[in-house]
């Protein structure tokens, strides 16, 4: 699975283990012209639109969730900050919204693909795992996984 584990799945890993993080009450969703928005300032559906969003354009485009509509985000929203604020909204969403009508479904896909790449992750060998993680990396990610799978639950890292 070495050399088939490619950036764009990197890029999904990634995503989804910021899931497994709480969000912090003073992140601000950037939004396109700039602002700044509280995440408890934002409705329920700005939330589920916000992560159905990035799910669909920057995470796993292959498996898109409702309707997709192809977005370009700009200079002021790297992957880098995409990743930080899907996790953030996950996480706040799963807390306050879990079992609002479609945001109820997408964080409950979220969760089962998260739970099948920690299983993928078990089986890889150790040297297989990507080279553009660092041993450091490598052994935090087999072990997080391996104890993720064994409570049955998401840990916050």
């Amino acid at each position: 699975m070495g050399d088939e584990f490619n950036m764009l799945e990197y890029r999904k890993t990634m995503f989804l283990l910021r899931t497994c993080m709480p969000y912090r009450e003073d992140f601000a969703w950037i939004m396109d012209k700039g602002d700044r928005i509280r995440l408890s300032k934002m409705k329920d559906t700005h939330v589920f639109n916000t992560l159905k969003m990035i799910w669909n354009n920057k995470v796993d485009i292959d498996y898109s969730f409702g309707e997709f509509k192809a977005y370009y985000f700009g200079a002021s929203h790297p992957d880098e900050y995409l990743i930080e604020a899907f996790g953030h909204l996950f996480s706040y969403a799963d807390k306050h919204y879990p079992n609002t009508l479609g945001l109820g479904n997408l964080l409950s896909s979220i969760k089962h693909q998260r739970k099948e790449m920690f299983k993928e992750i078990q089986k890889i060998p150790y040297e297989d795992l990507p080279l553009y993680l660092g041993h450091g990396e490598k052994n935090n990610l087999r072990e997080y996984a391996r104890l993720s799978l064994s409570l049955g639950h998401s840990l916050v890292m």
